[in-house]
């Protein structure tokens, strides 16, 4: 049986990042969701569409490693089969 910790990496990521944007807004910390914030109040297209490919990279990246570990953990997981 996978343990549930894997088998939440890429929700938790997503989870992760939602929320810095919410915790650096309300409370003025500096970082990459400020930044997103700021850009949007300041329609600064370009920086909004490069901070949204970032994030979606990490989430993209996070969903391959959960199933990287899939495959690790459980033998019984096989891509090969496809």
């Amino acid at each position: 049986m996978v343990p549930l910790s894997t088998t939440m990496v890429g929700y938790l990521l997503a989870i992760f990042t939602g929320s810095s944007l919410l915790v650096e807004v309300v409370f003025g910390i500096p970082g990459l969701g400020r930044t997103l914030y700021d850009a949007v109040v300041a329609q600064d297209t370009n920086l909004v569409l490069g901070s949204t490919l970032f994030f979606t990279f990490v989430a993209t990246i996070g969903n391959l490693l959960q199933d990287l570990v899939y495959t690790v953990l459980d033998p019984r997981i096989s891509f090969e089969d496809r």
